[in-house]
């Protein structure tokens, strides 16, 4: 509802934006795309927004004093949408992935699997946590204990015996390709956030921090991630006409493209979008993505206004992985074009053709250096760096950890000489500048490129993208 008001507000402030501002209106849509926890936030805001524009039609919510959002499609970066689908799929992701990876023991591996199906296990805890919850608080307000506690047993049954037995790997949880610590994508961002000038721009009053513990221990106290099944909200969405579009990236664990598969098949096959969608998108096979003349980025299953993509070679997210790729995906969703090749197409009868299964496999590179960002201290650097920090001992140069001026190479050097201007002890705040990149145009393919060019990855160390939990979008279609 927060968010609800929020857009009330800017297309109050941008009526441009706003499908009531003129007689045009009707070619003025929102996009809500969302990453991560974003499976759970993202539907649940755009069901939201489509039941409170129905009680603008009946007069229950003001037609004159709040606005229409209408919504034209709805994203899903490697989203973590619904356990009791995706959790199988984790001991399989560990052991059983494309890249030819066994990450932890098999028998760890059977042990995390079974501990999915035994009685009392992950799937029964999550069953028992949502009969729970609709008897008892419909609502969803989190305030009744027996609820609570019901729902952050199956949350901690699920994470400890399921999802979290991938421990033993010492892999990161967002790319299976590296080993912890993981510092990619770049923390650089959080140098720019905490600046004076940029803090004094938005009027904060305090510093910018990535977690809120509190947040999270009430999260974990209501056990809010397994309380509700988002399909059925996806479901009913894809029913009315928004377009659905699924993104994962094949090298992320903890929300892994198995699972998102996954769910796609279960939106597919759920009423009421069941009788458009439950025989034709399982039907439908899966085409190269054409990112330009020379790149296939991943491949795509489409039918109507739902797809799944899956996208070599990206952790997490995508978008720092495969900024082209993403980028290409994100503009066909929107646009309602093919996915496959962005070309016009009649959205109704529509489906992709060429293999029934996602079945490319790679070799993983190797597990890049890692480097040591000053706020990003829990999930970037080593003991032995952290112990260094504590002492007092190195240097910061643009928020990064460095043992002497030495260890610079020539190009960072130039870098940090034209980004930070000079190097900074422990714990000084450095001044930095930032740099916009021009996308570029969208890309119609008319031909599929030679298989030879279709798992390069196009990202390298200094590349900076941001992938967001929710992220909402305007265009003009």
């Amino acid at each position: 509802m927060a968010i609800w008001h929020m857009l009330q507000g800017f297309l109050s402030t941008f009526p441009q934006y706003s499908p009531n501002s003129n007689s045009s209106s009707s070619i003025v849509g929102v996009n809500l795309f969302a990453e991560s926890y974003g499976g759970k936030y993202g539907p649940a805001f755009a069901s939201l927004w489509e039941r409170q524009n129905a009680k603008r039609l009946n007069d229950t919510l003001s037609s004159t004093g709040t606005l229409a959002i209408k919504l034209v499609s709805v994203g899903i970066i490697n989203g973590c949408v619904d356990d009791l689908i995706q959790g199988p799929y984790y001991p399989q992701m560990a052991n059983n992935n494309t890249f030819g990876l066994t990450a932890i023991n098999p028998t760890r591996a059977t042990y995390a699997n079974s501990s999915f199906y035994t009685p009392g296990g992950c799937r029964d805890s999550i069953i028992s946590c949502r009969a729970a919850k609709v008897s008892q608080d419909p609502d969803g307000n989190g305030d009744v204990d027996e609820v609570n506690n019901l729902c952050s047993k199956a949350y901690s049954t699920c994470y400890d015996n399921v999802i979290d037995t991938y421990a033993d790997s010492r892999r990161s949880y967002y790319d299976i390709a590296h080993l912890l610590p993981d510092s990619f994508p770049p923390s650089s961002y959080l140098e720019y956030l905490n600046t004076p000038s940029f803090l004094s721009a938005i009027g904060s009053p305090v510093n910018y921090t990535e977690t809120n513990s509190q947040v999270v221990s009430e999260f974990k106290y209501t056990g809010d991630y397994e309380r509700d099944s988002l399909v059925p909200e996806i479901a009913s969405l894809l029913n009315s006409g928004i377009r659905v579009g699924f993104i994962y990236g094949d090298r992320d664990y903890i929300c892994n493209w198995l699972g998102g598969e996954a769910i796609s098949l279960a939106v597919a096959s759920y009423p009421p979008a069941a009788d458009a969608y439950s025989a034709r998108f399982p039907a439908a096979e899966y085409a190269p993505i054409i990112v330009n003349d020379s790149y296939i980025g991943g491949v795509v299953r489409q039918f109507a206004n739902l797809s799944f993509s899956r996208i070599y070679d990206a952790g997490h997210l995508v978008p720092a992985y495969q900024p082209e790729t993403a980028f290409q995906v994100f503009a066909r969703i929107i646009s309602g074009t093919s996915v496959s090749t962005g070309r016009a197409i009649d959205l109704k009868n529509y489906n992709t053709t060429g293999t029934a299964n996602a079945e490319h496999k790679n070799s993983l590179p190797n597990s890049p250096p890692n480097t040591c960002w000053l706020r990003a201290i829990p999930n970037t650097c080593t003991n032995d760096q952290k112990n260094k920090i504590v002492n007092g001992e190195g240097i910061v140069v643009g928020g990064i950890l460095y043992d002497t001026p030495n260890d610079y190479s020539s190009l960072a050097l130039q870098s940090t000489k034209t980004v930070v201007g000079k190097s900074t002890p422990v714990g000084a705040v450095a001044s930095v500048t930032t740099v916009t990149q021009v996308l570029t145009g969208l890309y119609t393919a008319t031909a599929t490129p030679s298989p030879k060019n279709a798992a390069v990855p196009l990202y390298n160390s200094n590349t900076l993208m941001f992938g967001l939990t929710s992220l909402v979008f305007f265009n003009i279609l």
